[in-house]
């Protein structure tokens, strides 16, 4: 699943054209992600039901930077943050 957090404003805005919703709602989600530091999509009332549920099925919002991924033969991830 991707962060929504990995996106600029520009960029958001290319991804929920896709979705088929305006390009406006990507300001308000910067709002919501920015300004109130919300932590889930849930929370982002002015979003219709329906936007939200679909935020959730292909984002979430992580506030973390990964510094470095390494895979072992055994396919086990370490992922440093």
């Amino acid at each position: 699943m991707k962060n929504i957090k990995d996106y600029n404003l520009d960029r958001l805005k290319e991804e929920i054209k896709e979705m088929g919703e305006k390009p406006f709602r990507a300001e308000q989600i910067f709002k919501w992600l920015y300004q109130d530091k919300v932590t889930s999509f849930d929370d982002m009332l002015n979003l219709s039901l329906d936007l939200r549920e679909k935020l959730k099925q292909n984002y979430t919002i992580c506030d973390f930077n990964v510094l470095k991924k390494q895979e072992s033969k055994d396919r086990y991830k370490k992922i440093f943050i």
